[in-house]
C-alpha cells in the first residue's frame, strides 16, 4: 500500500530534516599568515626560524594543526681534539588546536663557539631543548665532558665521556608524536692516546654520536630525523657535530651537523651546524686546533590541510 496523499508533504520534509542534522559539519578552513609559506599536495606550511621567527597569526578558522619544532644546536668543544655539539631535540605534535589570535614562536639561538649550548625553540605552549656543546679538548676553557642538551655533546680529550643521555631516543617512526621534551641522543666518548686523540660525536636528534677511536678517527655527528613534512621533499633536521682529532676529522652528522677538523684547524669543510636545522658545531682538532664551530639555529614548521 502506498504513502497516503496527505503524508507526502511531512514525509520530505522528516527525511531531508533528518539528513541535514545528521550530516557531518563542514571542515573549518584557517587562514593563517606568519613565517615562509609552501603549499603542496593538499597542505599548507609556515616555517619559522631566525631570519622569520613568527609569530604565526590565524586570521579565521579553527582547527587543528600539525607541528615540529628543534631546538638550536650546540657549539663545538674546542683546543686540540674538542667534542661535536649536540643537536637540538626534535619535537614533534600531530593535533594542536588553534584559533583567531597571535602564537608567538622563539627560534632556539645556536651554540656558541667552543661548547655553548644551543637554545630552546618554543611555540604554542611546547618547548624544544639545544643541544648541548661539545666538551672542550686539552686546556680548554670548559670541561671535557660534553654537556647535556636536547641531544647531549661528545667528550674531549683527554678524559671527555659523552653527555648525559636524553631519555627520549627516536623511535624510528616519524608519524609518531614525540615526548613533550622531544626525541634526542647522546654525544660520543673521546678515545686515544698523546698524539693520536680522537673526540667523540655529537649526538644527533636521530641516532647518536659516534665515540672516537683510538686510532682515528675523530666520532661522526648522530643522525638527524629525516621527513617530508615541510614541502613534501625529503629533508633532515637535527644532525650531531663531527669531533675534532688529531690525525682525522669526524662527520657532521646529516640534518645540519657541521664537521670536525684535524691537526690546526685543517679540516674538510664548514665547521658550524647549518642555521635553520638544529644542527650541532664541529668540534676542533688536535694539536692546538683553536675554536670549535657554531650550532645550527633552531626552526619550527607548522602544517594544516586547506
Amino acid at each position: 500500500m502506498g504513502i497516503k496523499s496527505n503524508n507526502l508533504l511531512a514525509s520530505y520534509h522528516n527525511f531531508f530534516s533528518r539528513s541535514g542534522t545528521d550530516a557531518s559539519k563542514p571542515r573549518s578552513v584557517l587562514n593563517a599568515s606568519g613565517g615562509v609559506q609552501y603549499s603542496y599536495g593538499g597542505y599548507k606550511t609556515h616555517t619559522f626560524n631566525a631570519s622569520n621567527p613568527g609569530p604565526f597569526q590565524v586570521i579565521s578558522g579553527e582547527v587543528n594543526i600539525e607541528v615540529i619544532m628543534v631546538g638550536g644546536g650546540g657549539g663545538g668543544g674546542n683546543n686540540d681534539t674538542g667534542g661535536g655539539g649536540g643537536a637540538g631535540a626534535f619535537l614533534k605534535k600531530n593535533s594542536v588546536p588553534v584559533s583567531v589570535g597571535d602564537y608567538t614562536i622563539s627560534i632556539g639561538a645556536a651554540g656558541a663557539i667552543n661548547g655553548g649550548d644551543g637554545g630552546n625553540t618554543t611555540a604554542f605552549g611546547f618547548t624544544a631543548p639545544g643541544g648541548g656543546g661539545g666538551g672542550d679538548g686539552n686546556n680548554g676553557p670548559e670541561p671535557n665532558v660534553g654537556r647535556a642538551g636536547g641531544s647531549s655533546g661528545g667528550g674531549g680529550w683527554p678524559s671527555g665521556g659523552e653527555g648525559p643521555a636524553p631519555g627520549n631516543p627516536y623511535p624510528g617512526t616519524f608519524t609518531d608524536e614525540s615526548p613533550n621534551s622531544g626525541w634526542g641522543h647522546r654525544g660520543g666518548n673521546c678515545a686515544g692516546t698523546s698524539g693520536n686523540n680522537n673526540g667523540g660525536g655529537g649526538g644527533g636528534a636521530g641516532a647518536d654520536g659516534q665515540d672516537g677511536t683510538t686510532s682515528g678517527p675523530a666520532g661522526d655527528g648522530g643522525a638527524g630525523i629525516d621527513n617530508t613534512f615541510r614541502t613534501g621533499t625529503l629533508e633532515t633536521f637535527g644532525g650531531g657535530g663531527g669531533a675534532g682529532g688529531d690525525q682525522d676529522w669526524g662527520a657532521g652528522g646529516v640534518g645540519g651537523g657541521g664537521d670536525g677538523s684535524r691537526n690546526g684547524g685543517a679540516g674538510p669543510g664548514n665547521m658550524n651546524g647549518t642555521a635553520g636545522t638544529g644542527g650541532g658545531g664541529g668540534g676542533a682538532g688536535g694539536f692546538g686546533g683553536g675554536d670549535g664551530g657554531t650550532g645550527g639555529s633552531g626552526v619550527c614548521i607548522v602544517r594544516y590541510m586547506v
